[in-house]
């Protein structure tokens, strides 16, 4: 029996679209083993094939087994703290969850990289998986049937922080927002963009981190699905955040913010007065990923 603890993870981070993902310390923890039959625990999704973590396993298994004929049966128990569909990355742990058990069950197989390369055939994007598999900052880029990655340290100038509404909203559903053309301005203001802010949240840079954050692919489109996002974004700004985003597709806000104290003070209030019950959490960066113990 593998008790398997995933981070939180956080997409995008402004102009870094579908590239971005940043581990957070804030954790799923999934006990998996084998069992003859199918028994989830903790868990409102009864359904197999609805289960991420499961249907992750057995993709593992149908590998290994190169068939359909493998066991089928697992006992998996759930212990979540990642609020689900608020843009926090709840669906990579799930999938890191379920490949990293199957492959511990069956004697470990597979390296790291095979199963990072799974994960992301089964999410289908890598900017969540990569900082949920490895922990810290990544950068992603899936070519053909390649994915590479490139994990950086952040400087310890910044602290995080994410504002958490208590509805959710689905990735799916964000995407149909998005237009199918982009103007040749807008790609050229984000490739500016994103470079500048991995340099400078390598670097500690805070002044040039406040005046290159800003996104041009996703969120003008996404935050009109998300009430308050305008008000939220600019009391932050206000308040001292060098920096205020879409968690992944949200709803969820992200913030990177250099004077914490004027920051909260500035803030608890402010979102107080919003609709559905936003709450201000601080997050450190998880540097290790996916970690799994025998029990």
């Amino acid at each position: 029996m593998y008790k398997i603890s995933v981070p939180a993870t956080t997409a995008n981070i402004g102009p870094g679209f579908d590239s971005f993902g940043l581990a957070l310390k804030m954790y799923n923890h999934f006990t998996i083993c084998s069992s003859q039959k199918l028994d989830f625990e903790n868990c409102k999704i009864k359904k197999w094939e609805d289960n991420l973590v499961y249907t992750s396993a057995m993709k593992v298994f149908e590998t290994y087994y190169d068939s359909k004929n493998h066991p089928k049966g697992m006992y998996i128990k759930f212990d979540t703290t990642i609020p689900f569909s608020r843009g926090l990355g709840s669906s990579a742990t799930c999938i890191v969850a379920g490949v990293v058990g199957a492959n511990l069950l069956l004697g470990q197989p597979y390296s790291d990289d095979d199963l990072f390369k799974m994960a992301v055939d089964i999410e289908g994007h890598p900017d969540n998986i990569a900082p949920a598999f490895f922990g810290g900052l990544n950068i992603t880029s899936k070519q053909n049937n390649a994915v590479l990655r490139k994990k950086v340290e952040v400087s310890s100038t910044y602290s995080f922080y994410l504002i958490i509404p208590s509805f959710r909203l689905s990735t799916n559903n964000s995407r149909f927002v998005l237009p199918d053309n982009i103007s040749l301005q807008d790609a050229t203001t984000n490739i500016s963009n994103a470079t500048l802010l991995i340099l400078s949240l390598i670097d500690g840079d805070s002044k040039m981190l406040k005046s290159i954050s800003a996104d041009t692919l996703h969120e003008p489109y996404r935050k009109v699905l998300i009430p308050g996002y305008d008000e939220i974004k600019k009391n932050a700004l206000k308040h001292g955040a060098l920096g205020c985003f879409l968690s992944g597709a949200g709803p969820s806000i992200f913030c990177i913010v250099e004077d914490r104290n004027r920051f909260v003070e500035g803030m608890l209030p402010s979102i107080k007065q919003l609709d559905n019950n936003w709450t201000l959490k601080h997050l450190g960066v998880d540097y290790e990923g996916v970690t799994y113990t025998n029990i």
